[in-house]
């Protein structure tokens, strides 16, 4: 069973602002891969949408149930499940603490 993936704005101005990053500071060929690695990870939710790890502090702050899923060492993917749908909230740097991204979320 595959759910539908849709990304929503926050996800995609972040998802940006992560390839803006990728690709000014290693290059093209970094951004190919980051890329391919994005879409495989959304195939794999697609397919087995609780694949994610359960993310407590953001799930309990927003009142929705959020799951996170590494991308590669620096990158996941946070996202909600409803009905047959799969959203995309928001591409996580590492680098970004949980308030910031909270933040980012109730804008």
């Amino acid at each position: 069973m595959n759910l539908q993936i849709l990304w929503t704005s926050i996800a995609l101005q972040s998802l940006s602002e992560v390839f803006e990053y990728t690709f000014s500071e290693f290059g093209e060929h970094q951004l190919r891969k980051l890329t391919s690695q994005i879409y495989h990870t959304t195939h794999r939710i697609a397919a087995f949408p609780k694949l994610g790890r359960f993310e407590d502090e953001i799930s309990e702050a927003m009142g929705v149930e959020y799951r996170s899923i590494q991308v590669i060492n620096e990158i996941s993917l946070l996202y909600t499940i409803s009905d047959e749908t799969i959203f995309i909230e928001f591409v996580k740097n590492a680098r970004m603490d949980d308030a910031t991204m909270l933040a980012k979320l109730s804008e």
